[in-house]
């Protein structure tokens, strides 16, 4: 039995090697469809039924799939090359190598479909060869393809005064996070996610839009990410979340998103070795890279559920700020300017309880701020503010991490400093700024809140976000 899953998973690599150098549609149908059959054979061989049948579904699907999705390029030999080294440069991680490569394929240039569905196929086998047999790992397939094809869907374009709905739904889901008995983190970021929904859902009411029932599941589905307690459940709303964001509008990016997916649940799946922390922190940056919204989520995650990181963490950490900041000095646009404070916060979370505290407040600034930000009478205040420019929005939390990272990581504070500095001289507020509103606008409540969480927190409110920042899983 052992020799027969050792040549069921060379051929599903094989497979996938073939996968980046096949340009005729069938081919490609084939190897889509026979793939996730091998694997699901090797789950069966390994007595995983969930694994096996989500493995069955992936085979089904690829089936359906329309083959006519192929390369535009008419040499696929450089391509074939580099995953040919990629495979054997992932052997060296023994029984993981193999599923790692299997998802790694998949940042290669070539089809969306197949590659999408390789990182699928490494992930079930990741699950397979690990021991992860659980539901709700199998349960995981349905996000990664979902972030392919969710985004392509059209909707009928609803009438306007669906919105009043809409708020009346976002109202709901607030209330429900005051209400309803959460975790502590759960209490703290919940309703602020909610606040946000409900902001979002009060800049559309009037809009006849048609990702309107997007919209709402993807708020609903926000809030969960931060709830739930299984961190394979909270791993696969992430995913999800970037989905329906796309959905309509951006469908080139839900590959990067489905591959991040796939590199985040591979890491935990491994997060005993080096490699699955890497793979963890890699795939949570991709899919902020993808859509930034989702970086103060993954911050939250990483609080709930991950030990503090090592160096593989903080090498992905320092990248994704030296990345974001290079973004927002070519284009300052609004949504990136969220990238840097979560990965200064990720930077400040090896600190001990000092760090993790300074992550949560930075968590909990940048949902606030990014919030006003969407109004246009508090907008140029917001992006003052998710720049670190003093003295409002994240920065009472920068101050907190470089503090931080001062006292336990000295070496990483020229890279964090010079971020920020740059960030800050590009987003330098326009002269426009102190323009004062013709009516209230909704934006000024998240941004005062900010304030006054970030400068006037009552005592036993800090004394409780310590608490809760002190505990380490």
């Amino acid at each position: 039995m052992t020799i027969l899953i050792q040549i069921a998973t060379g051929f599903v690599l094989v497979a996938a090697l073939l996968l980046t150098g096949a340009r005729q549609g069938n081919a490609i149908r084939l190897l889509m469809v026979s793939q996730p059959v091998a694997v699901a054979g090797i789950c069966l061989a390994l007595h995983r039924p969930f694994l096996a049948i989500a493995g069955g579904a992936i085979a089904l699907v690829a089936a359906l799939r329309h083959s006519g999705d192929v390369a535009a390029d008419n040499s696929r030999t450089g391509v074939v090359a580099a995953g040919l080294v990629l495979a054997v440069l992932c052997q060296s991680q023994g029984s993981a190598g193999t599923p790692l490569a299997l998802i790694l394929l998949a940042l290669l240039p070539g089809p969306a479909a197949p590659r999408l569905f390789g990182a699928a196929n490494g992930l079930l086998l990741a699950g397979a060869l690990s021991g992860h047999a659980s539901p709700a790992y199998a349960a995981a397939f349905l996000a990664i393809p979902a972030t392919l094809f969710l985004p392509a869907i059209g909707m009928p374009r609803l009438p306007a005064r669906a919105g009043w709905a809409d708020l009346a739904i976002a109202i709901a889901i607030l209330g429900a996070t005051l209400s309803l008995p959460l975790d502590a983190a759960g209490a703290i970021f919940a309703p602020l996610l909610a606040l946000d929904g409900v902001l979002r859902s009060w800049l559309r009411r009037t809009a006849q839009s048609r990702t309107r029932l997007f919209a709402i599941a993807r708020d609903a589905l926000a809030v969960a990410a931060v709830t739930v307690h299984t961190p394979v459940m909270a791993l696969i709303a992430i995913p999800g979340v970037a989905a329906l964001h796309l959905a309509g509008r951006r469908p080139e990016r839900g590959l990067f998103v489905g591959v991040g997916a796939a590199l985040a649940l591979f890491g935990w799946s491994q997060a005993s070795a080096p490699s699955g922390e890497f793979a963890l922190f890699a795939g949570l940056a991709c899919m902020a890279a993808a859509v930034p919204d989702l970086a103060p989520v993954a911050v939250v995650f990483l609080l709930r559920h991950a030990p503090a990181p090592g160096l593989p963490g903080i090498a992905v950490a320092l990248a994704a700020l030296a990345i974001a900041a290079t973004a927002i000095v070519r284009a300052p646009r609004t949504k990136l300017l969220q990238l840097a404070p979560a990965s200064l916060a990720v930077l400040s979370l090896p600190a001990g309880d000092e760090g993790r505290f300074a992550a949560l407040v930075l968590a909990v600034l940048v949902l606030l701020t990014r919030a006003a930000a969407r109004f246009p009478d508090t907008a140029a205040l917001s992006r003052m503010g998710l720049s670190g420019l003093p003295p409002l929005g994240v920065f009472p939390g920068v101050v907190l991490a470089i503090m931080a990272i001062a006292n336990q990581r000295p070496w990483l504070l020229p890279a964090a400093i010079a971020a920020q500095i740059a960030i800050a001289i590009r987003v330098l507020p326009a002269g426009d700024l102190l323009a004062w509103p013709k009516a209230p606008s909704p934006g000024w409540l998240p941004l005062a809140i900010a304030v006054l969480a970030g400068y006037f927190a009552p005592a036993s409110l800090v004394a409780w976000w310590h608490i809760v920042a002190a505990v380490e899983p």
